[in-house]
């Protein structure tokens, strides 16, 4: 019996107006229960996207991810770039950007220090 619950929450919200991307912010810690109490509502933003260019992710508050999630990750990725669209990453704290960026993931998927300069890119 698993006793461990999952420490995260996601919040969904559209840019500014007449914006082409989604917002979706991370708090708490992206592990394995983590990434299954939160992976059907992240996978229905990613399956929603239209009109939106980008899909961006607040890891603000993310306190942790694991391999799991980051191979959620380029999952993602893939399927907006099938979409014609980009998953980007911001505001990761520096533990979890060092792990994105040992690994490659910030070569494959764009990363911006905080929204404001996402939004000045566009």
């Amino acid at each position: 019996m698993n006793d461990y619950l999952p420490s995260i929450t996601v919040n969904i919200q559209p840019g500014d107006d007449n914006a082409s991307y989604k917002v979706v912010s991370f708090t708490g810690n992206l592990d394995k229960a983590g990434l299954e109490s939160v992976r059907t509502k992240v996978e229905e933003v990613i399956d929603t996207v239209k009109s939106e260019k980008f899909v961006v992710f607040d890891f603000k508050n993310l306190e942790f991810i694991n391999s799991e999630s980051i191979g959620f990750l380029l999952m993602l990725h893939t399927r907006l770039v099938k979409k014609g669209a980009k998953l980007v990453i911001v505001h990761a704290i520096d533990h979890v950007k060092d792990v994105l960026d040992v690994i490659g993931m910030l070569k494959i998927i764009e990363y911006y220090p905080t929204l404001e300069e996402f939004r000045l890119s566009l």
